[in-house]
């Protein structure tokens, strides 16, 4: 079978998981109304006032709160999992930051108001949602408890 062909094939077997995806309702008729109402979202602006720049500090909070997440469940360093939120979060915006055409000032706010987010949302998420962390002093003995501390 030549490449058309193939084409046509992998475009019916689409179109029919497509169909199967509806017909066992996975698709709600939310997703369905948040899908075609993106549709017809109007084109954004940018400037340099208060709200865009708390924006910047919500979604840098946001992200990197899921990066926190994605490292507390995914990897070996739970210890520095807010750092790695942080950090993922902080570099990854800065570069695509960078990448784009631009006043440096307004860049540089950007990223100064993202970066603030991220500190916020990276240890919030460690400190506040995710569970604690047991950590080992020494390799000899470990513990795990509560301590209480009554000054007078």
């Amino acid at each position: 079978m030549n490449w058309i062909g193939e084409s046509i094939v992998n475009t019916r077997q689409m179109d029919l998981k497509i169909r199967r995806v509806f017909a066992r309702g996975r698709l709600t008729k939310q997703m369905v109304f948040l899908c075609t109402s993106l549709l017809f979202c109007g084109q954004a602006s940018a400037y340099d006032g208060w709200s865009s720049e708390l924006s910047h500090a919500t979604g840098g909070a946001i992200f990197a709160g899921g990066v926190t997440y994605l490292a507390d469940r995914y990897t070996e360093h739970k210890e520095n999992r807010a750092w790695i939120g942080f950090g993922v979060s902080s570099i990854l915006f800065t570069v695509v930051e960078l990448s784009t055409q631009g006043s440096s000032y307004s860049n540089r706010l950007d990223i100064a108001s993202h970066v603030i987010g991220s500190a916020v949302g990276a240890f919030a998420t460690d400190k506040w949602i995710l569970k604690p962390v047991v950590k080992r002093e020494n390799a000899v003995s470990s513990y795990f408890g509560v301590e209480t501390k009554l000054t007078f």
